[in-house]
């Protein structure tokens, strides 16, 4: 019996992107697409044949269906300011824990931020350096420059012209500096997101019972949740040793999907060049319990564990 799984997206904030993909390959659209059988696994075989797809419920002819997963590199940004290394130990032992945790091949940046973003490791897969990267946190008095060490690594992405996953994950303490950026650099930065298809896991740190207020809180939640990220305020450095081996484990789901993701392109049917408002893809198969995941651009976070 042919068992077909459908998942339908609904696309909110990338809908302009898709009115130009159509717009400019005459009724011409794309869309990202990980399948995976019972126990989580990709699958490696998928063709024309197997996938269906409809917009706005009119069926759609699919072109092409060819293999387009990209690799996932982590900049690990950490705020090395006053608050955040008191607990020294517990900060160190929760970086630790992410690498652990994290599948080898993922390649990893190491930056601190306080006074400004510096590298303590370049990009590497190479484990042992980044864990001694781990040992060379050292304490500013200050806080970290937390908008400004997104910008960098965004601008960084820009010039690599998307030939990995970017995936940020920022530690920043709720007190201290007060960043306010200007509105166009917020501008490119939400850019530099979605077109790149960053994602950012934000971790702010209040001291003791604070809850946390301010520019840091608002910016950090808005670039998260636009990213799909998981945002994580905390008042207990204790919480770092099990919280970034969490992170570290969503990263890594992340990366497996984007990395055997094929890239659909298909065709409405019509000359009226609009945008579709809905997008659905199935499989036809015989293999049951197969999973599908969609993106429009080929980003897949995984905003929980």
């Amino acid at each position: 019996m042919v068992s077909t799984h459908t998942v339908r997206v609904f696309f909110v904030v990338t809908l302009v992107v898709a009115a130009a993909l159509i717009v400019q390959a005459q009724q011409q659209g794309q869309l990202y697409l990980t399948v995976l059988d019972p126990d989580g696994k990709p699958v490696k075989d998928v063709t024309v044949s197997d996938v269906l797809v409809t917009a706005d419920e009119q069926p759609c002819t699919v072109i092409k269906v060819e293999p387009s997963g990209k690799p996932t590199r982590v900049s690990l940004m950490i705020d090395n300011g006053a608050a955040t290394t008191r607990d020294m130990a517990s900060l160190r032992a929760g970086y630790r824990a992410f690498l652990q945790a994290l599948p080898e091949g993922i390649e990893v940046e190491i930056l601190t931020t306080d006074p400004q973003p510096r590298w303590l490791e370049k990009p590497t897969t190479d484990r042992q350096k980044l864990l001694s990267a781990i040992d060379r946190i050292s304490p500013e008095s200050g806080s970290g420059a937390f908008f400004d060490a997104l910008a960098e690594a965004a601008n960084r992405a820009d010039k690599d012209k998307g030939a990995y996953y970017p995936t940020f994950v920022v530690l920043a303490a709720d007190v201290g500096r007060n960043e306010n950026p200007l509105d166009w650099k917020i501008d490119k930065l939400q850019k530099q997101i979605q077109q790149f298809g960053i994602t950012i896991h934000t971790v702010v740190f209040h001291e003791g019972s604070q809850t946390g207020t301010g520019n840091l809180l608002e910016l950090g939640l808005g670039l998260t949740k636009l990213s799909g990220g998981r945002y994580e305020p905390i008042n207990s450095a204790t919480r770092f040793v099990t919280l970034f081996p969490e992170l570290a484990q969503q990263v890594a789901k992340s990366a497996s999907l984007q990395a055997a993701q094929f890239r659909v392109t298909y065709e409405r049917p019509g000359k009226n060049g609009k945008a579709a408002q809905h997008v659905s893809a199935s499989m036809r198969t015989a293999r049951p319990g197969l999973h599908l995941v969609l993106s429009l651009n080929g980003h897949m976070p995984a905003s929980t564990p």
